[in-house]
C-alpha cells in the first residue's frame, strides 16, 4: 500500500505540471475566460472577444501539488511488508 501511494502520489505531480505547462501555464491566477483582438471586418478596427477558456495559474499546481503530498504523506502511516527470513 505504501508503494501504491507514493506511486499515485508521482502520478498526481507530474499530471499536474503536464497539464498546467501545455495546458497555457498561466503565471497567476486560474482563468475562465480568454480575451483576442479580433478585426472587425466593417470599421476595421480591433476590438476585444471574450471566449470561454479554461487557463491553469499558480493556484492549480499548488492544490496538485497538495494532493500529491497527502498521498505521500498518508503513505507513512502503513506499515512495511515484513521480510521473510528463509533461515
Amino acid at each position: 500500500m505504501r508503494t501504491k501511494l507514493r506511486v499515485a502520489a508521482l502520478l498526481v505531480a507530474l499530471v499536474v505540471i503536464a497539464w498546467w505547462f501545455f495546458g497555457g501555464h498561466h503565471r497567476g491566477w486560474n482563468q475562465n475566460t480568454v480575451t483576442h483582438f479580433v478585426k472587425d471586418p466593417v470599421t476595421g478596427i480591433d476590438g476585444p472577444v471574450e471566449t470561454k477558456q479554461f487557463v491553469p495559474g499558480y493556484e492549480f499546481l499548488a492544490e496538485g501539488f497538495g494532493l500529491a503530498m497527502l498521498l505521500g504523506i498518508a503513505s507513512f502511516f502503513f506499515r512495511r511488508k515484513a521480510a521473510s527470513n528463509p533461515g
